[in-house]
């Protein structure tokens, strides 16, 4: 995740930090890319919320085993989530 975010940086994008549940999460989806790490398994609102996000044309990169938690239980896949 660390590795990601600097190439990003690096790359000149805007990069924010959070620790934020993906709930309170308020950025427009159709401008904005998620990266998602952790160490923690995603909450079933925070999972909800991430499915909409992605539905609404976010862009979503998972890192990590709560992030393959995230694609397990939206059911998201086939080239939709990173």
């Amino acid at each position: 995740g660390k590795a990601a975010f600097q190439t990003l940086k690096g790359l000149g994008y805007r990069i924010e930090r959070s620790f934020e549940p993906m709930t309170a999460i308020t950025a427009e989806p159709g401008g904005t890319t998620l990266l998602l790490t952790g160490s923690g398994g995603p909450s079933d609102q925070d999972r909800r919320a991430l499915q909409v996000f992605v539905e609404r044309g976010g862009v979503v990169f998972l890192v990590g085993a709560p992030g393959a938690d995230f694609v397990r239980a939206t059911g998201i896949a086939g080239g939709t989530l990173s």
